[in-house]
């Protein structure tokens, strides 16, 4: 029953692989990930990429083809890592 999203630089067979940019860094991946194999194979469900630094290089949740990533527990706060607070 376990949900979970990747972060926007992980392959999963058949969709594009942004790295946080438009146009994806890759259009179509031919792969999945090992780590998001492995929670399908043990039945989580899959519900989408989490928007991220353009290519992970910062740390501030700030994107200008997606939007900035806005905390939501405090949004005068900016969101740290460039996972963008997907944890």
């Amino acid at each position: 029953g376990l949900l979970f999203s990747v972060k926007d630089n992980f392959g999963i067979r058949g969709r594009p692989v942004g790295c946080g940019l438009i146009p994806p860094v890759i259009k179509k991946s031919e792969g999945t990930a090992d780590l998001v194999e492995t929670f399908l194979r043990d039945g989580a469900t899959l519900v989408g990429s989490t928007t991220m630094d353009p290519l992970a290089i910062g740390a501030t949740g700030k994107n200008q083809f997606f939007g900035d990533v806005v905390n939501p527990l405090k949004p005068e706060l900016p969101i740290y890592g460039s996972t963008s607070g997907g944890a």
